[in-house]
């Protein structure tokens, strides 16, 4: 059976209505050719599929790739994105999965580390002096004090900055970057005076991570290509600080740090709806999983800390 065509018109439609990443996109993509692939291996006619179509589906892949209930809802959530299209685009005339009921979720609270722990990972990377060395701490301190995602900080380019210059050289950096986030949705982040201090030293090195002659847009290139840093590189520079200040590499993700970041501002007095803002949350519903986080260190304290708690241990 061909369902190319109705593929890439789905897709087509994803980037022109929806404003999707391409990493979004190439996932949406990914999950939908397999259930295609599956009814196709199988003799299901995609177009007519019923529940227990998607049933055999759900048992085929949890068996064969072992993959958790997240993972399997995720991909029956794009298989609703898809029939919804076809049904609107009138490929067929009913959703045959409108009201499939997929595998219930129970929320699963984000990870953090603490501020000690984040501290500790700051001050260690700015004893490496050396030009990585540099880069990384720059890095970790934009995640650290902005809370943005690994992937809006590798693809920062040069122009989202506002620089100040006096005879050629970099002296300041307006206290604010332009952050490109999901769905092509432009917002403002602010950068704190640590940040910039280590962003302005950084900034004087730049030049030195690009091969000669080339015009690299972004803030932090790759040496390789035209392009710039990977997320996957940061990722192992960042397990490798870990251990060298004996956290364990498994508990710290440049997500964790995301969260991390979310969670004390909440401590500290940030509202939920300027939290939306400064994550890039399309709905806040997203933010309000952290108000879970902090509600749950707060009756640790209390159970920790409480005279009458104390008393019942």
């Amino acid at each position: 059976m061909n369902y190319n065509k109705e593929l890439e018109k789905f897709c087509e439609f994803l980037i022109s209505e929806k404003g999707l990443s391409k990493n979004t996109l190439d996932s949406y993509k990914r999950d939908i050719t397999q259930f295609l692939r599956f009814t196709n291996q199988n003799g299901i006619d995609y177009l007519k599929i019923d529940k227990q179509s998607l049933r055999e589906y759900s048992q085929y892949m949890e068996n064969k790739f072992f993959l958790s209930k997240s993972s399997m809802a995720r991909k029956i959530s794009a298989l609703k994105q898809f029939y919804k299209f076809l049904h609107e685009e009138s490929y067929i005339n009913n959703n045959p999965i409108l009201k499939y009921n997929s595998i219930k979720q129970h929320s699963k609270l984000p990870k953090v580390i603490s501020i000690d722990e984040l501290n500790l990972l700051l001050n260690k990377s700015y004893e490496d002096k050396t030009d990585n060395g540099i880069r990384f701490s720059t890095m970790l301190e934009m995640l650290y004090s902005t809370g943005i995602r690994i992937s809006e900080l590798v693809s920062l380019k040069l122009d989202s900055l506002s620089l100040r210059h006096k005879d050629n050289i970099i002296i300041d950096v307006e206290p604010f970057v332009k952050i490109l986030g999901k769905g092509n949705k432009e917002r403002m982040v602010f950068l704190n005076k640590t940040t910039i201090s280590i962003l302005i030293i950084y900034l004087r090195i730049r030049q030195k991570f690009l091969n000669k002659n080339q015009n690299n847009i972004f803030l932090f290139p790759s040496s390789y290509n035209n392009s710039h840093i990977s997320r996957q590189r940061f990722f192992q520079l960042l397990k490798v600080q870990a251990l060298k200040v004996g956290i364990d590499k498994n508990k710290i993700s440049p997500h964790i740090l995301r969260h991390s970041f979310a969670t004390m501002m909440l401590e500290n007095g940030a509202d939920l709806t300027s939290l939306k803002e400064m994550l890039g949350h399309s709905n806040i519903n997203t933010t309000q999983i952290y108000t879970h986080v902090t509600s749950k260190k707060l009756k640790e304290v209390l159970n920790e800390y409480h005279p009458i708690a104390r008393d019942n241990n």
